[in-house]
């Protein structure tokens, strides 16, 4: 059986057609698929679509880099509230974008550390985005070595930095393009 590690099944493009996108993905071999959230509304969604899809679909919840202007508190509390839901199987997509800056470099350091310590404290991995910020992620991510695990789905670094990112415990997601 093959599992789908990253998928936004809340996407508007799923809405209508759910049902037959799990069908084919059953069809080809694909019996697991973890739904990735990236702000509070889509992890909410995420949690939904894992708990009305139990043995299929899964959820993470997270903050994306992107959105990471906007975790507030009540963002926080709502993130930390759903991790602990059934299905919830990591935390993300977080990390830090500085490739297109969405987010302040300040907002998205603060929110991925916040994170990194959840997912720590709720021994789940991490989805970890990261985009031209490795020597930042690396050196959030090094306190927790040995507490963390997780998977690098967006990463276009160098071959050293793949060594430091295996050696903190995360792993790759490749995706074409």
């Amino acid at each position: 059986m093959l599992v789908d590690t990253h998928a936004h099944l809340d996407d508007a493009q799923f809405a209508h057609d759910l049902g037959a996108v799990l069908s084919r993905a059953g069809a080809a071999g694909v019996g697991r698929i973890v739904t990735i959230g990236t702000g509070v509304d889509s992890s909410r969604a995420a949690v939904r679509l894992a708990q009305a899809h139990p043995g299929v679909i899964f959820a993470c919840v997270g903050i994306h880099p992107h959105e990471a202007d906007r975790a507030d508190d009540a963002a926080r509390s709502a993130i930390e509230a759903l991790a602990a839901a059934p299905g919830v199987v990591g935390i993300g997509e977080t990390g830090l974008d500085y490739h297109y800056n969405h987010s302040s470099r300040e907002g998205q350091r603060r929110a991925f550390i916040w994170q990194i310590e959840l997912a720590a404290q709720r021994r789940l991995p991490l989805v970890l985005h990261c985009r031209e910020a490795y020597e930042d992620a690396l050196a959030a991510l090094e306190p927790y070595r040995g507490r963390i695990r997780g998977v690098a789905h967006c990463f276009s670094g160098g071959l050293d930095v793949a060594r430091a990112f295996l050696g903190l415990g995360l792993h790759f997601h490749s995706q074409g393009r």
